[in-house]
């Protein structure tokens, strides 16, 4: 659709906001002058009426907080450490300062080196917002490269460009485009001018940049926002004495962008945004249940793989009931270097803790940006019973580090001790433990090797303290 305009009313035009810029009106400038090479980038837009904090993969506390309405807010950006890793991201945006309010919109995209792009907050119906992800264009380009993107209200809006008198010496190059919400076009290899910028709805003007100053070699992404209604008008300059801000449904971005050859200059088809929706896989974890007796170490093999991102760390949680000696091993923890790979750890259980069934935490990401989950596990600490000690002494005379007729002894105690244990005869049980003890200590290596008269040692040990012995 095409629409006059009066390229005289174009006195002391109004520039339109810039990106990052806080304030309602800036003037135009390249504001990413360098791609995204070393990180990645995603640019958070509100295009609405509300002001609005915005929340990374799930966590309660939000990242950003205070995007004004109708301004283009800070930029999340990702260099690929442990605490800011690539992978894919969700972004969800509430109310400012409701952290329990509801989530107005939310989306999610795969942020991986080089990659640039802009999260624009708008509304969709009554009481309905979504959050659309577009991809900025940094691709080589000869002239100057306009991107229109559609965030307002109304179902459908038209655009146009055209010189807006203040370069009369260069031939004008026009062009328009139709785009429904959502949706984005652009206009390839515009020749580098000034521009008048104009949104119609219904066939009315709706909101005009009356300056746009095109560069070569540069993207501008013109995002437009808000509920537009229409401008009543006669020109720009009763726009300027009316002190109306008939450009503030209007969020532009520029790129500068590498040198690039001359292509057929068009406007492309619309095309819907990169994202729209949450599609962020969750991670998976494999943390099987522990099962130990009383007084032995054991470690075990724990991992997570975020099928779409990275898992950076592993470590524990809360422990319920507490106890200080279920860990992850110090350096333990080998991480993912591929995306979707697996980041194993060694979890630990001590010789100290004490019998009992534990709940145990595992976290994944425990200090990252990236998405934060966790598993339970559960560690069962069973109390030595007496036959796990002439079983560890069979163990021991089979590997020659007790001696057959020692082993014959130990056992015989042992065996004592567990019959009186059962009959309640503890007084009895624990004198016999004693006994066992004794003999292990009195032949520690002349006839029970060092390892083995620790280790029966610890279990002796253990069960008097579970049967209460003094």
């Amino acid at each position: 659709m095409t629409h006059d305009s009066d390229p005289s009313a174009f006195a002391a035009a109004t520039p339109a906001r810039l990106d990052g810029d806080p304030g309602p009106v800036a003037p135009m400038e390249v504001d990413e002058k360098n791609m995204p090479i070393e990180e990645a980038r995603c640019w958070l837009l509100n295009g609405t009426n509300r002001d609005i904090d915005i929340y990374v993969n799930y966590d309660d506390q939000p990242l950003v907080t205070d995007i004004q309405s109708l301004s283009i807010g800070p930029v999340l950006t990702l260099d690929g450490t442990v605490d800011r890793p690539y992978g894919t991201y969700t972004l969800e945006a509430r109310d400012k300062g409701d952290p329990d309010g509801p989530v107005l919109a939310s989306a999610s995209v795969p942020l991986e080196e080089g990659d640039s792009y802009s999260a624009a907050l708008h509304r969709v119906g009554q009481e309905e917002y979504q959050l659309s992800i577009f991809t900025n264009d940094y691709s080589p380009s000869e002239d100057a490269r306009l991107v229109a993107r559609h965030c307002a209200y109304p179902e459908e809006v038209d655009w146009e460009i055209s010189q807006n008198g203040e370069t009369p010496e260069i031939p004008d190059d026009p062009r328009s485009g139709t785009l429904e919400r959502g949706e984005w076009q652009t206009a390839t290899d515009v020749t580098e001018s000034d521009y008048l910028f104009e949104v119609f709805v219904d066939g009315e003007l709706v909101t005009v940049e009356v300056n746009l100053e095109l560069e070569v070699e540069t993207t501008y992404a013109v995002h437009i926002v808000g509920e537009p209604e229409p401008l009543d008008i006669e020109s720009y300059e009763e726009a300027e004495d009316s002190a109306l801000d008939e450009a503030k449904w209007l969020l532009v971005q520029a790129f500068e962008v590498v040198p690039g050859e001359d292509v057929l200059d068009t406007v492309t088809a619309p095309a819907p945004p990169t994202s729209t929706t949450d599609e962020n896989e969750g991670i998976e974890f494999d943390c099987d249940p522990v099962d130990v007796y009383q007084s032995n170490l054991v470690e075990q093999e724990v991992s997570a793989t975020d099928p779409d991102g990275y898992v950076t760390g592993l470590a524990i949680g809360e422990v319920d009931p507490p106890t200080d000696g279920i860990t992850i091993v110090d350096n333990s923890v080998d991480r993912a270097q591929v995306l979707g790979d697996e980041t194993t750890a060694t979890l630990r259980v001590g010789p100290d803790v004490p019998d009992g069934t534990y709940d145990v935490e595992l976290v994944a990401n425990p200090e990252s940006l990236n998405e934060r989950a966790t598993c339970t596990l559960t560690v069962d600490v069973d109390p030595v019973p007496a036959e796990r000690l002439y079983d560890l002494v069979d163990e021991f005379q089979l590997s020659d580090d007790v001696d057959p007729d020692i082993a014959t002894d130990l056992n015989t105690l042992a065996h004592s001790a567990g019959v009186h244990r059962e009959e309640g005869q503890t007084t009895e049980a624990c004198a016999l433990l004693t006994e066992f003890l004794d003999l292990v200590g009195s032949n520690k290596g002349s006839g029970i090797s060092e390892a083995a008269h620790d280790d029966l040692q610890a279990e002796a040990q253990s069960l008097r303290a579970d049967m209460g012995c003094e």
